[in-house]
């Protein structure tokens, strides 16, 4: 008792404190859209809410309708609006909420983990290791709805999983999936999951609540998305505005053998790093990283299955599924819904092991004690391994990868600064930092998309032709400027090559350069007018 009333409580706090001082000292958010542009897109539209103009997607050309994600997410960001207005003076209170998230996040674990029969100790171990991930730990840095989205599941699949004989705790549960769904679309995967594993434990009165209580959030945001959405006449449109219409533009169903089979190996790639991290993605520890998620997703289904969970289980196919035939390659941060059970699936298969390793140990046999020692000692290194990649993350990633984040937003802050100053107040740009120009510079831009079917279709010089046909894709949204710098990072089969593509092209075009800075930054004039002198 004295161990759970006081050790577990200080060591979950002390767990915290690493993710609290990194959010702390980078609380300007100088990452700010440049890991992904879903963040600006958060923030941007959370700004629109706040202004009074609905939900908007202020910095894409036209200001469209944000039909793309659901607004629960913005619609707490914009309080940070509401009580702080002026940007950039802002960030610091939008870093505040984004680490909120994280001990947000670790609570909803814990339930989980207690749900499904692990002691306080394990359990405390277990947050412990949650809260010093270095996913969490990154994504407590961001404005993105990958942890609240996972607290708001765990609690839904907790409650839906209690045996009462009211239907009060499937009600609310459904209720919690419909607000897990306005965070992010994926949610949808509860509508199913949970109804299914209530259906074969021959519960249909709290399938039927569930469902009753989860569906009207989903049809609202169903309906007022189709009710709003713009009929996307580009590519561009499409992605920003459309998930489901952008996935079936990306994807035939002639292709999609061919995107599981990819998106499984890179599956089980990200299930191992997030036991093994790999941020740097090496590509031998990429493959590597395949043999300890083989052993979480082996533990997984031997821990689903002993404690009787088949909310839990449900929920982690359905989701595995949706990752499998989505149009792009399934990443650390998008398995963060199932991180808790990878890490508790890890351990529980490392425990089999090791208790097989111990008997084999004991019988007496020669054979049977050098297998034994040999199992031991390779769980050793393994754990071994799995601290000293978290412990590097810490030490030389984290770092680094902040310290080139700042470096980036100082140069990138002197071009919105010129852009403001000399580009007229219609201008629309291609940058890669699209919506964080926006907000330094008032003026609409968007990123330059490449298709994810040229991953796929292993198609590196398609990609590369596509990139470069820049002027082609400029024209339905009346873009003028080009921004380019040194730091953009156009995913696909090219990431550093679409740079080379996009500057080729503009070599070949002779198009006009405005501005450039020593760190390679440079603004191109694709055809407006010749930029204003700046104000006096």
């Amino acid at each position: 008792m004295r161990l759970r009333r006081f050790f577990l409580p200080t060591a979950l706090l002390a767990a915290l404190l690493p993710s609290a001082h990194i959010a702390w000292i980078n609380r300007d958010l100088p990452a700010l859209g440049n890991y992904s542009s879903d963040d600006g897109l958060y923030w941007v539209c959370a700004k629109s809410i706040a202004a009074g103009s609905g939900y908007r997607l202020l910095s894409f050309p036209g200001e469209p309708y944000q039909t793309k994600y659901p607004p629960l997410y913005p619609l707490l960001l914009s309080l940070v609006w509401k009580v702080h207005p002026g940007f950039p003076d802002n960030l610091p209170l939008a870093a505040a909420v984004a680490w909120l998230m994280v001990p947000l996040f670790i609570g909803a674990a814990a339930w989980f983990y207690r749900r499904l029969g692990f002691s306080w100790a394990v359990c405390c171990l277990l947050c412990v290791t949650l809260a010093l991930h270095p996913v969490v730990v990154a994504l407590g840095t961001m404005l993105l709805t990958e942890l609240p989205f996972t607290a708001l599941c765990l609690v839904a699949l907790c409650l839906a999983g209690r045996a009462s004989p009211a239907p009060w705790a499937s009600v609310a549960a459904g209720i919690i999936g419909g607000l897990a769904f306005l965070t992010r679309t994926a949610g949808i995967v509860l509508l199913v999951s949970v109804p299914a594993a209530y259906c074969l434990s021959r519960r249909f009165r709290d399938a039927a609540a569930f469902a009753t209580a989860m569906l009207p959030f989903v049809m609202w945001w169903v309906f007022w998305a189709s009710s709003h959405r713009i009929q996307a006449a580009d590519l561009l449109t499409l992605y920003y505005t459309d998930y489901v219409g952008y996935h079936f533009a990306m994807v035939s169903w002639q292709e999609l053998p061919l995107v599981v089979w990819r998106n499984l190996g890179e599956f089980f790639s990200a299930v191992g790093s997030l036991i093994w991290p790999n941020p740097e993605e090496q590509s031998w520890l990429k493959w590597a990283c395949r043999l300890p998620a083989l052993a979480a997703v082996a533990g997984g289904a031997r821990l689903l299955r002993a404690s009787g969970c088949l909310q839990h289980a449900f929920f982690a196919a359905g989701f595995s599924l949706l990752l499998l035939v989505w149009h792009y390659p399934p990443t650390e941060r998008f398995l963060v819904p199932l991180l808790p059970l990878v890490l508790a699936g890890a351990l529980t298969e490392a425990r089999h092991v090791s208790n097989m390793a111990v008997a084999a140990f004991q019988v007496g046999r020669t054979s049977s004690r050098t297998l034994g020692a040999g199992v031991l000692a390779g769980l050793a290194a393994c754990s071994v391994l799995a601290l000293y990649l978290a412990a590097s993350t810490y030490v030389r990633y984290f770092p680094r990868w902040l310290e080139n984040a700042r470096v980036r937003h100082k140069d990138n802050v002197a071009t919105y600064q010129w852009i403001a100053s000399h580009l007229p107040e219609q201008a629309r740009l291609f940058a890669h930092n699209e919506t964080v120009l926006f907000l330094y510079t008032g003026r609409q831009a968007t990123r330059l998309i490449v298709p994810t079917t040229f991953y796929y279709r292993y198609e590196t010089a398609g990609a590369a032709a596509f990139l470069a046909s820049f002027d082609r894709l400029a024209q339905p949204l009346r873009v003028n400027y080009l921004l380019l710098t040194a730091a953009d990072d156009y995913w696909g089969p090219l990431p550093h090559r679409g740079r080379s593509a996009l500057r080729d092209a503009i070599r070949r075009r002779g198009l006009r350069r405005l501005f450039d800075t020593p760190a390679g930054t440079a603004l191109y004039q694709l055809h407006s007018p010749e930029p204003r002198s700046p104000s006096r």
